[in-house]
């Protein structure tokens, strides 16, 4: 792995076996980082768009226990949030995803190579909240299934 997790998800996940991260860079390449949550979710929150009949960015986790956990916040998190790049999102309406069992979620953070130079000019110090992809896994039954995947640069 290239980074360390982002500093948002610290303290919420860690890392995932070689078999995982082989597979997921294989699909985003040698510069993504892969980590999964350090408990099980059995559905997501997604905000939706009515406008565009679509699925909006920001991604929610329902846990075991019913706490609502942040996934992937656009105003906040990767290269564009951090240089203030994205046009706020509408969290009003939301749609929720229920999975058949409880799961366990990986996230996939890909970079370019140019984060030291990002963590001196931008909110961030730490080179590693700079990534430019985001994706969400779910990992249930040996089978890793893409959820989706974020451009955030």
């Amino acid at each position: 792995m290239i980074h360390t997790m982002p500093s948002y998800v610290k303290g919420l996940v860690t890392e995932v076996d070689s078999k995982i991260l082989a597979e997921i860079q294989n699909n985003y390449g040698e510069y993504s980082t892969v980590f999964k949550f350090n408990r099980k979710f059995k559905s997501l929150v997604r905000n939706w768009i009515s406008e565009y009949d679509d699925f909006g960015l920001t991604i929610w986790g329902i846990d075991t226990n019913n706490e609502k956990v942040s996934i992937f916040n656009p105003m906040e998190n990767g290269y564009n949030a951090l240089f203030d790049l994205n046009e706020q999102e509408d969290t009003g309406s939301i749609k929720t995803i229920d999975f058949n069992n409880e799961v366990e979620l990986i996230v996939m953070f890909q970079y370019s190579g140019d984060e030291a130079e990002h963590a001196e000019e931008g909110k961030s110090k730490c080179a590693e909240d700079y990534f430019d992809w985001f994706a969400l896994y779910k990992y249930d039954n040996d089978e890793l299934e893409e959820i989706v995947s974020i451009e955030c640069a």
